[in-house]
């Protein structure tokens, strides 16, 4: 049995105007607010298991877990998440042929259900206080308390639920120097938490989570340790860890639209993947009158903003599609790290980490905030920027910024390490019994074809979807040195 029960309590105060000379919220002159975070969250759990082994070859194991918590909604009671697993040792059966080249092998299977609890207040009606500032007979104004609906909540809210299905291999090569790990995975969720848009005619709130649809994932995880070789001078190891993955939200829910967020940049929508970047496309562009930029002259109103016309002039230089299309998803497709490790006589070790991600986009806002919003960029002053930023440029000032969803594909030099073994005999004098001395870079390098600032970057980072980049610090290189000392 387990029962946790979360609680937050916070308090922020506000002000402007601060006196030279102190740092206290006593010393500001103006617009104080104050402000509170009351959060709990209980859960009442019971959990079972059994395991079976036999022979030490094949292995079982089964669990149920039933759970109750107070953020479920109030004609929601509890749930019951199931899981079952096998694993058999295939290389220690007798009818698995003995040889050199395969030295070990083990099968496995697992299925599973997991859920995600609503957060706080997310299923009931709540209220927030507020002043509202009446006029008097007198003809002055003043405040009076008042409250309005913070959320309307929802009676049938439920955890969403998620049910996995895997089936991988482990094989060992050359009496294990090589070990290789293959995992296939399908995962669907169902009830799935999903803040659905309500109509403004409601009154009281714009939105509120909803049990909705059905989302599946599915892809492959796969490892290689490979020992190339171990000599008296020398080793050399190297560590391969990937994994593919698609997604795919197969049903909303019968008549519910595409849910918009991130200023409509972003849907979830049937047959598509979630959060994807959806925008009018621009099918063509050409710099027709030969002048090295693109022109707006003749193209079409379609942000409110009035594009110069000539009729002497040539046609409009970029042209859009009619409707917004699927412009790519903002989490990879494939992922994949490698890590080379090389020792020299026991005593220096070099380390290397390489990661690649691919298949992703990412919305550059900043590059629409300097170009769009300001035309501080070279697209939009110099005729020696490529074509295709300057349509880009263009394209955004005519509404759409199907410019500015950009390959977010990278690969990263992590870290590069060296670390030096310190002998003993130089140690014990000062009663260690050993010492490591280690020199490290962070974040060296970066290969993309990403035009912003660094394609990690997200300034929704607290968000489950919203994806972009726009005024946010990438990541920092650093470089360290640690001594480690043992005694």
């Amino acid at each position: 049995m387990q029962f946790n029960d979360e609680i937050t309590r916070a308090t922020s105060a506000f002000g402007q105007g601060l006196l030279p000379g102190t740092s206290s919220l006593n010393g500001t002159t103006s617009i104080f607010t104050v402000g509170e975070a009351n959060v709990e969250n209980k859960t009442l759990g019971a959990y079972l298991q059994e395991q079976l082994a036999w022979r030490d070859r094949l292995f079982v194991n089964g669990a149920l877990r039933g759970d109750k918590n107070s953020a479920f909604g109030q004609n929601f009671k509890s749930i019951v998440y199931p899981a079952l697993s096998l694993s058999w040792v295939l290389g220690e059966e007798s009818f698995f042929p003995k040889q050199e080249y395969v030295s070990s092998a083990r099968f496995r299977t697992a299925f599973g259900e997991s859920g995600q609890r609503p957060n706080f207040r997310d299923a009931i009606l709540f209220f927030s206080p507020a002043a509202v500032a009446l006029r008097t007979s007198d003809k002055t104004s003043i405040n009076v308390p008042s409250f309005f609906t913070g959320g309307v909540g929802n009676v049938r809210l439920k955890p969403e639920r998620s049910r996995e299905y895997e089936v991988g291999f482990d094989l060992g090569f050359l009496r294990d120097r090589i070990a290789t790990e293959l995992t296939y995975y399908s995962k669907s969720t169902r009830d799935a938490l999903v803040s659905r848009i309500l109509p403004l005619s409601n009154g009281q709130s714009e939105q509120r989570f909803e049990n909705l649809g059905r989302v599946k994932n599915a892809g492959f995880e796969y490892q290689l340790n490979a020992q190339l070789f171990d000599v008296r001078q020398a080793s050399f190891q190297l560590l391969l860890n990937g994994s593919t993955q698609s997604n795919k939200l197969i049903n909303l829910g019968n008549g519910i639209d595409p849910i918009r967020f991130n200023d409509s940049h972003q849907r979830h929508q049937d047959g598509y993947p979630l959060g994807g970047y959806w925008q009018v496309p621009i099918t063509s562009y050409a710099d027709l009158n030969k002048d090295g930029m693109i022109s707006r002259i003749n193209c079409p109103d379609n942000n409110g903003t009035a594009n110069p016309q000539d009729p002497s002039g040539p046609a409009c230089e970029v042209q859009l599609g009619d409707t917004a299309v699927y412009l790519g998803s903002p989490f990879p497709k494939t992922e994949i790290s490698v890590t080379p490790t090389l020792t020299l006589y026991k005593i220096v070790t070099l380390r290397a980490l390489f990661d690649h991600r691919g298949g992703q986009k990412l919305l550059n806002l900043n590059g629409h905030f300097r170009c769009v919003s300001f035309g501080i960029c070279p697209e939009a002053n110099s005729a020696n920027t490529p074509l295709d930023d300057q349509a880009a440029y263009i394209a955004g000032l005519m509404g759409t910024d199907a410019g500015y969803v950009q390959d977010a594909s990278f690969t990263k030099l992590r870290e590069v390490s060296v670390a030096f073994g310190v002998p003993d005999r130089l140690v014990s004098r000062f009663g260690f019994n050993g010492a490591r001395l280690t020199f490290a870079g962070r974040n060296l390098h970066t290969w993309t074809k990403y035009k912003g600032i660094d394609p990690e970057i997200n300034e929704n980072g607290g968000a489950n979807f919203s994806t972009d980049e726009f005024l946010s610090q990438p990541h920092v290189r650093y470089y360290t040195v640690r001594l480690d000392l043992g005694w």
